[in-house]
């Protein structure tokens, strides 16, 4: 159910991988985080060095709970050197025309 332009919004975080992470390392660690997230009822998007967040839970704004459960996960795998977390929010139907989505609840987010 969709309640409304610009007020379901979509959290961004900004990859910045280090040169030891090869492009292969780079999309599992994309993909595993997709699917963790997908577990939790978040749906994760990207585009290019961009990925963005939206909740199937409150479908305004992830949560400060949701947004502590991905950093957690970020951090419990060394990762905070490769993502900038950012508590910066976007429409999340401006973010469904221009990302790409990594795992089936960014799609059932817009359905």
């Amino acid at each position: 159910m969709r309640t409304g332009e610009f007020q379901e919004l979509a959290w961004r975080l900004l990859l910045k991988s280090p040169d030891t992470l090869t492009s292969s390392q780079r999309e599992t660690l994309l993909d595993d985080f997709g699917s963790f997230a997908q577990e939790n009822n978040l749906g994760l998007g990207r585009r290019n060095d961009e990925l963005f967040v939206v909740s199937l839970n409150n479908r305004l704004i992830p949560t400060t709970e949701e947004q502590n459960l991905l950093k957690r996960w970020l951090l419990d795998r060394e990762t905070e050197q490769t993502f900038n977390l950012h508590d910066q929010f976007w429409d999340a139907w401006l973010i469904m025309l221009i990302a790409y989505p990594i795992n089936e609840a960014f799609n059932e987010f817009f359905s």
